[in-house]
């Protein structure tokens, strides 16, 4: 909307409520949820929760009421940030700080803020398995300080970058559109929520022209395929989570006389939401999906047999990635950890993720 915030009242508030927070229990360890719609107060929520060195756990303003109740019970969040309306649905038991009521009146006027140390848990973040039951993705500071500073290089070189913030911050591509730009010295646009079931805020970013960076999806991608974007300021589109069609990265390049540049990042939660990276180009890139590309700074990947052996350039095997930016554990569940985080084969130290995902290395080696 017309509200804005500077970095200096960013850092002004967000120290005040990480001071609260600390007042309330909070600290290393501790898990902090918000459940809060995209806006200024957001922002302010997340950075004040790793200010205090607890992990935040994101909860989407539309999470059904009974994967809300089930991540509030899994984590045992000590304190929920949350808006007057939104707390209505959490239970009444649970210690509550709405953001757009007076809770700055509350907040110590001093206080030191702790250092805060490398693998600290930032967030965790629930993702659907196979089963359908939520798992919890432990992400520490290292690795989310590690993807920030990748994608700021990779994303968004030119100086002081204008992101759009539409998804939900159940998604980790949400992530990108907060951190990066924040890190760049550049701007957040954050875009409430439609009214409806499904929230096409995405179409309100490309018909408002206010920024020149938009993280998303394939599925977005196509709500906007049939869009004269000659004239758009948008310079780059990040797409993840899904995949990604050539027809449909050449759709947008086209429509925008070569303007835009889409990027195909490849990643699970699992290692800190993007891994490895193509920048597409029409004219090279023929082949029905986009390719994954090369792996991002850190990140080692493997494709291998059921031996866990390399297979030859041009053979399917299962995608195993490694290096420093894997997630710490799935949250509660030691036996889903030791099934999916491995000991390195390859003499490279520390451990590889078993993706699930099948891939095959392209002629490119790509």
């Amino acid at each position: 909307g017309q509200r804005s915030i500077s970095y200096a009242e960013l850092e002004q508030r967000s120290e005040r409520l990480a001071r609260l927070l600390l007042q309330r229990g909070a600290g290393a360890d501790a898990l902090i949820g918000i459940h809060i719609e995209r806006s200024i107060e957001l922002v302010v929520a997340m950075l004040a929760v790793l200010k205090t060195g607890a992990a935040y756990v994101p909860l989407e303003s539309r999470l059904p009421s009974k994967r809300l109740g089930f991540i509030l019970d899994d984590t045992g969040a000590c304190i929920v940030l949350t808006s007057e309306r939104l707390a209505k649905r959490l239970p009444a038991a649970l210690e509550v700080i709405a953001l757009d009521s007076d809770w700055e009146s509350l907040c110590p006027r001093e206080g030191v803020l702790p250092d805060v140390q490398a693998h600290t848990p930032a967030y965790v973040i629930y993702t659907s398995g196979s089963t359908g039951q939520p798992k919890g993705v432990v992400i520490d500071h290292q690795g989310l300080a590690s993807y920030a500073a990748w994608a700021h290089k990779t994303f968004s070189p030119q100086p002081q970058p204008v992101f759009a913030l539409f998804s939900s911050i159940g998604f980790d591509l949400t992530v990108t559109s907060i951190f990066v730009p924040l890190i760049s010295g550049g701007s957040i646009v954050a875009y409430p929520e439609e009214e409806g079931a499904v929230d096409l805020a995405v179409l309100r970013v490309f018909a408002e022209g206010r920024v020149d960076t938009v993280k998303l999806t394939p599925a977005h991608l196509r709500l906007v395929a049939g869009l004269d974007l000659t004239d758009t300021r948008i310079k780059a589109l990040i797409l993840g989570g899904e995949d990604l069609k050539s027809a449909d990265a050449r759709r947008v390049v086209a429509s925008s006389d070569g303007n835009i540049t889409v990027y195909n990042e490849y990643g699970p939660t699992e290692a800190v939401v993007g891994c490895m990276v193509h920048r597409f180009d029409p004219h090279r890139d023929r082949d029905s999906s986009v390719p994954l590309g090369v792996p991002a700074d850190g990140v080692r990947i493997y494709v291998l047999d059921a031996g866990l052996n390399p297979v030859p350039r041009g053979v399917v095997g299962e995608l195993y990635i490694g290096g420093s930016r894997l997630a710490r554990c799935y949250f509660n569940s030691r036996e889903l950890t030791s099934d999916r985080f491995l000991e390195d084969p390859f003499g490279a130290g520390g451990r590889i993720y078993r993706s699930g995902d099948l891939a095959r290395f392209n002629d490119a080696g790509i």
